[in-house]
């Protein structure tokens, strides 16, 4: 579940739908920051975690962007998920 289904629907959510939705208002720096906030905020186990979770998601917003606007939203949503499932597969080998 960690390493498939979770960054797929948060990379849709956080990515695809809520960037897509603010950046219509803002402009894609605030973006960034608010939708890692967010995302930051659904991982509340801990403070330190909510704050790691923040630097994640600025990376990989950040990410995304850079990989719309260079090439495409579809290329955009695999290197994202890509990235966030290795970071899910480390996290995983590293806790056995």
């Amino acid at each position: 579940m960690a390493l498939v289904y979770g960054p797929i629907i948060e990379t849709l959510i956080f990515n695809m739908f809520l960037n897509e939705i603010i950046c219509k208002f803002l402009n894609k720096y605030a973006t960034i920051i608010i939708s890692s906030l967010v995302f930051a905020a659904i991982h509340f186990y801990s403070l330190y975690y909510v704050f790691f979770a923040f630097i994640g998601g600025v990376v990989l917003n950040t990410l995304y962007f850079y990989c719309k606007i260079n090439w495409s939203m579809y290329l955009a949503f695999f290197v994202t998920w890509l990235l966030h499932f290795n970071h899910n597969l480390i996290g995983i080998i590293l806790n056995k």
